[in-house]
């Protein structure tokens, strides 16, 4: 049964009492008499899950502190009135107590146009436990929901910012009985915080061991978002909080504000990196690029095509019919140097169907305007194939990148079982064995597995590449000895291939066999290096022939001559890269993070320029590496993002200057909540 809207207009001869008598003549918040007239308020009370009991006192409450401060106020939980038309009559949408999913797709762009367009939002309390599937709404609220303790507590508030209007009336703490709130994300990289929680003012906080369990947590904040205002409190969940007459001024003090009644400054007071969660709820993504125009244009493993932009939101453009056992799919994609002027994108995938055990290096066209792009299947030009063994596990790495010199590089695993070798060199050259031999792909000039790739655009054989001409190699290749280089970057300043080796599983060195385990982060700078694998590893640290046969050992294979790794680490805790910590392995390699265009919106501090961004999927962490000026040693290991992460798969710098990251999320071959697709920059140097 829909509420009926309540609606309380303040008349102007009420207004002008208020400002001369009000609450603000002790420097609270003042109503003001500016041109646009009383402030326009929208209370949306919707639940669709848990619903507060408090509600019924927040609509009663509301009205009062309208009548008291000057604006105008209606209160409903019809979610229709979610469109352009309604929402132009207001100047703040304000979620109080909400719950849930509250909103369909059309009214949740409605809302985006809205705020897009200058409006303002507030949010109580549950309004963090709102909406989860909406990354926009996401980042607008600051931060979501992650827990609290049980029951309520007496707490202290750590009053943060007394300057702002919502706060100003407070002294330097305020000891008040509520529920308290855990969050997924710490907002004050991208927020001004104006109150935060003394945690240890209570046994219950103190010992809270939930997500978002930090020292540092914010309660109350406030933020410029996508040219609109957002304030938020984790405060309301008691009735005797919303009587509270602190808490109302705090309430009309937000309100005011957002809706440009009153001024605060709302920039971040410590800057920071911030992540902004665009999409969620994605199926395998491995692999992004954006474009000048801003669209981001990202593949699933399962063969999808989509396209996001901050106002359509996301789109699919093209599914292609993919094989994908034995990590095979569509597993890489880049889109071309001149994509402004002929459309074309790049798709490295292996197609379904028998007697097809090949990746194919396809180019397609992207027609149409934005919004209402597309791919036709029947601009597919096949370039170029890589044949792979199907019915075999694992390796096969497939990304693909355009360098600055306008070629195309693939990353190409070797394709060899790793499970029968004890998680040591897979050289097992008895006949019938070829599948757990990485000698015949990673260790052959002749095979193009476990090697980095370069090409013309139209798939031919560039006239420089190192092997053109030579009968014992193929003239493809540019780098050789790989074992799953899954994701690679071409560095636009030196031309430089940037991946991460996943390596073997040893957890130890053995005598008969060699060194134990590593992932490597590696640089090809140059034509036809070799890096060693399957005969050497890390730090050119050798492997033996081992006759799997016989069961014995001989000479330890020559790594003279090999590009060591840059960095490589094993599981347990690594003597020489400590930083790195313990677990599990599967290093992916980001960019090397360059100074954008200084029209760029999204710039970087010097801190973080010309740093390589690294990624480990299984430990989930981001770090940025510093570089000797060869590129051969990393002189320091730094945290980049080492918070909320769910399986980074791959990153990209924009044309904007910001990072966008992929994230797999947590559960291997299906679609997760936490797979996602986010923008990352520095709220400290950036215009955003």
């Amino acid at each position: 049964m829909r509420r009926k809207a309540l609606v309380i207009t303040v008349i102007l001869a009420v207004l002008s009492v208020l400002a001369a008598a009000g609450p603000a003549a002790d420097g609270g918040v003042r109503a003001q008499e500016a041109d646009p007239g009383p402030a326009r308020v929208l209370v949306f009370t919707k639940t669709a899950g848990f619903r507060h009991a408090s509600i019924g006192t927040a609509q009663r409450v509301l009205p009062e502190l309208a009548k008291e401060y000057g604006f105008e106020v209606t209160i409903t939980e019809d979610a229709s009135v979610f469109n352009d038309d309604t929402l132009a009559q207001y100047d703040v949408v304000a979620f109080v107590l909400t719950t849930g999913d509250v909103l369909g797709p059309a009214q949740e762009a409605a809302m985006e146009r809205f705020i897009r367009g200058g409006g303002g939002f507030v949010g109580v309390h549950s309004a963090s436990d709102t909406e989860y599937s909406w990354p926009f709404y996401g980042g607008l609220v600051g931060a979501y929901f992650a827990g609290h303790p049980p029951g309520t507590q007496t707490a202290r508030v750590i009053v943060e910012d007394r300057a702002h209007p919502s706060t100003r009336h407070f002294g330097d703490e305020w000891i008040v009985e509520d529920e308290w709130y855990f969050f997924q994300e710490n907002p004050r990289a991208a927020a001004r915080v104006l109150q935060s929680l003394d945690r240890r003012s209570h046994p219950a906080l103190a010992g809270f061991q939930g997500r978002g369990a930090g020292e540092d947590h914010p309660l109350t904040w406030c933020q410029e978002y996508h040219g609109g205002r957002s304030w938020y409190t984790a405060l309301g969940h008691r009735d005797e909080v919303w009587e509270d007459p602190d808490f109302q001024r705090m309430i009309a003090g937000g309100i005011l504000w957002a809706a440009r009644r009153a001024e605060g400054d709302c920039s971040p007071a410590r800057a920071g990196l911030v992540r902004e969660v665009l999409l969620s709820d994605l199926v395998e993504p491995v692999d992004l690029e954006v474009a000048s125009d801003g669209r981001i244009f990202f593949i699933e493993r399962s063969g999808a095509v989509k396209v996001y932009d901050d106002h359509r939101g996301v789109r699919l453009v093209l599914k292609l019919d993919v094989f994908t056992d034995n990590e095979h799919g569509l597993t890489g994609m880049a889109l071309d140097p001149r994509f402004s002027e002929n459309g074309y994108i790049y798709l490295f995938y292996s197609p379904y169907g028998p007697g097809r055990s090949e990746f194919y290096l396809s180019r397609f066209t992207v027609s149409g305007e934005p919004g209402s792009e597309r791919i036709d299947p029947a601009t597919e030009a096949v370039l170029f194939k890589v044949p792979t063994d199907r019915a075999t596990c694992c390796h096969v790495a497939g990304d693909i990148a355009f360098g600055p010199d306008g070629k195309i590089y693939i990353a190409t695993g070797d394709n060899t079982n790793p499970f029968e070798s004890d998680g040591y060199a897979p050289i097992d050259r008895r006949p019938g064995r070829e599948f757990f031999n990485a000698e015949r792909t990673a260790g052959s000039l002749m095979d193009l597995r476990g090697k980095i790739l370069r090409l013309n655009p139209d798939g031919s054989v560039p006239e420089d590449n190192p092997f053109v001409g030579r009968p014992d190699a193929r003239p493809e290749i540019w780098a050789s000895g790989f074992r799953n280089p899954w994701r690679i970057q071409v560095d636009p300043v030196t031309g430089w291939v940037l991946l991460g080796n996943v390596g073997p599983d040893a957890g130890g060195p053995h005598p008969l066999r060699g060194p134990a385990g590593y992932d490597e982060f590696e640089i090809v700078k140059g034509p036809g290096t070799l890096h060693g694998w399957p005969h050497c590893i890390g730090n050119n640290q050798a492997y033996r022939d081992y006759d799997f046969q016989s069961r014995a050992a001989g000479d330890w294979y020559d790594c003279s001559g090999m590009v060591p790794a840059v960095i490589w680490y094993p599981y347990g805790p690594s003597f020489d890269f400590p930083e790195l910590g313990v677990g599990g392995r599967t290093a992916v390699a980001g960019p090397i993070l360059r100074r954008p265009d200084p029209d760029a919106p999204y710039q970087w501090s010097e801190k973080y320029l010309d740093k390589w961004i690294i990624m480990e999927w299984s430990r989930n962490w981001v770090k940025m590496v510093t570089l000797d000026e060869s590129g051969s040693r990393a002189l320091a290991i730094e945290d980049f993002l080492t918070e909320g992460l769910s399986r980074p798969t791959a990153m990209v710098q924009g044309p904007d200057g910001a990072l966008y990251l992929l994230e797999y999320g947590t559960e291997w071959y299906k679609g997760n909540p936490d797979a996602r697709l986010s923008r990352i920059y520095d709220a400290g140097a950036s215009r955003r």
